[in-house]
């Protein structure tokens, strides 16, 4: 239901018992807005663990509104969310891999930029 309108991918929710084991992760940040009883928006992070100074950063892997709420201040309300948690567990860096023109100016408008260097996305299986 948050994804743009012209992705034509649906995903159907997870098992209860998956969900429950999802959500009990403890690398797994995920926050829904709500309207009510209705979700409205979602924003979905991994904490990823750093092995050379036993810190840790997190990785922003979706975040969607759905169409009928976006640009009232849902997304950004979604993002100081995280961006409290991030606070509260002495997190400094989060990153995201952009993939469309709407989802980099969203994120600029959050204050991401893109960095000096850029490294290659690449996929294996």
């Amino acid at each position: 239901a948050f994804d743009l309108a012209d992705e034509d991918h649906a995903r159907e929710p997870l098992p209860p018992a998956r969900a429950a084991a999802f959500l009990a992760n403890p690398a797994v940040c995920f926050w829904v807005a709500f309207d009510g009883d209705r979700p409205v928006g979602e924003l979905y992070c991994l904490v990823v663990p750093l092995a050379w100074d036993a810190g840790a950063e997190l990785l922003l892997y979706a975040v969607g509104v759905d169409e009928e709420y976006r640009r009232k201040g849902v997304g950004r309300a979604l993002s100081e969310t995280m961006d409290a948690f991030m606070a509260a567990h002495d997190l400094a860096l989060v990153w995201v891999l952009a993939d469309n023109p709407g989802a980099v100016a969203y994120y600029e408008a959050m204050g991401f930029s893109v960095a000096d260097e850029q490294p290659s996305y690449m996929m294996r299986g």
